[in-house]
């Protein structure tokens, strides 16, 4: 019989072994770096969505901090579109408050169309013009509200929004405890609590105590509170719901919901009206 010789036994073992330190090694150069971290870094993919979702976001509060910028003085641009002759203690003029009453109108359809229909959040860019259109009715509104207010109480209002905001997205990080099951109740409870504020605007208007809106006050920044937690939960990853990696537009839509809300109930409730 044919045997094959020692020699030829050898190389081939030898081939074996080269093949496959070849394979074993890494499709990427370290460059010094630890490989875990690298890999990490490549698959985990939601770190993007993060940077994505807070960068728009900084854009949308930088929009509305200038519109509040601008309403906030006699002297402000807006402030004399805002009120009658620009006058100090003058109240609305009709015009504004016909474009406020829109622009509310146009930002729930546009929020009722990022929410509710997914295809329409996703495509680029008609998301960017829906969610830019969002932003703008928002901060005109915003800008709207503050200038019957005293410029110091609002800047407290705005400090004291991004200590609460910075507060609570770090406690969202950082806990242990799974906000993301609770999607059902915080509606449920925000629902209520809009509801209580349209029948005591509609039947107690000029009527209602300090106490009564104090308490409606501090129910909505507990309710977006407790929102925002929610809400950062979901973009952040790693409960039972999150949000996809699509749902950009969405996730800074909701944050943006939730700081607005706040800083207008804060705003209400350590406010100085003029």
């Amino acid at each position: 019989m044919y045997s094959q010789p020692s020699d030829y036994n050898q190389y081939s073992q030898y081939n074996n072994q080269q093949q496959q330190q070849q394979y074993n090694q890494p499709a990427y150069p370290s460059y010094g770096y630890d490989d875990d971290a690298v890999k990490s870094m490549n698959i985990n993919p939601r770190l993007g969505f993060i940077r994505k979702v807070y960068g728009i976001l900084s854009i949308q509060l930088v929009v509305t901090s200038f519109f509040v910028a601008c309403g906030a003085w006699p002297s402000a641009p807006l402030y004399n579109f805002y009120h009658r002759g620009g006058i100090y203690n003058a109240g609305p003029t009709d015009f504004a408050s016909f474009l406020t009453i829109g622009a509310s109108v146009i930002s729930f359809i546009v929020c009722i169309m990022i929410t509710c229909c997914t295809d329409m959040a996703r495509k680029v860019p008609t998301n960017y013009y829906l969610l830019g259109l969002f932003t703008l009715c928002q901060s005109f509104m915003v800008g709207y509200i503050t200038s019957f207010y005293e410029p110091p109480s609002v800047l407290l209002a705005a400090s004291l929004t991004l200590t609460l905001t910075l507060t609570l997205t770090i406690y969202a990080c950082t806990t242990k405890t799974d906000y993301t099951v609770c999607g059902a109740l915080l509606w449920i409870l925000a629902w209520g609590l809009f509801m209580v504020t349209i029948f005591a605007a509609l039947f107690f208007w000029g009527k209602m105590t300090r106490m009564v809106e104090v308490g409606i006050c501090l129910a909505g920044i507990v309710i977006y509170g407790f929102y925002l937690i929610y809400d950062t939960q979901l973009i952040m990853g790693g409960g039972k719901y999150a949000l996809t990696l699509d749902d950009y537009v969405l996730a800074a839509l909701v944050i943006y919901i939730d700081i607005i809300v706040l800083f207008i109930r804060i705003l209400r409730l350590v406010g100085q009206r003029r």
